[in-house]
């Protein structure tokens, strides 16, 4: 995941923007399927970043790239993006205390 801090004045905590490689996944269904997934993961999920987001009053535009080489169950893309979320938070916490 990449992600850049934007100055923006939207009601809107974070934008993201998800991806499949074509290289790894060569049917489209496979990758739209794999970014619905995604998708929903990250819905569910976002729980965990809204709140920090607006308490320090920071809006973010994401990147996600599905990097594994083969489609992941849907509770295992939950975890991991879940993960990720709190390693964002953490990231974000360290880089406003410096």
């Amino acid at each position: 995941m990449h992600y850049k801090v934007v100055n923006e004045d939207e009601k809107t905590r974070f934008q993201v923007v998800v991806s499949a490689p074509k290289r790894t996944f060569r049917k489209a269904t496979d990758r739209n399927r794999i970014k619905r997934l995604m998708r929903e993961s990250i819905r569910k999920n976002k729980l965990y970043l809204e709140p920090f987001l607006a308490e320090q009053n920071i809006q973010l535009a994401l990147f996600m790239i599905y990097t594994s080489k083969e489609e992941l169950p849907l509770d295992t893309l939950m975890k991991k993006t879940q993960q990720l979320f709190k390693q964002l938070i953490n990231t974000l916490e360290n880089d406003q205390t410096n």
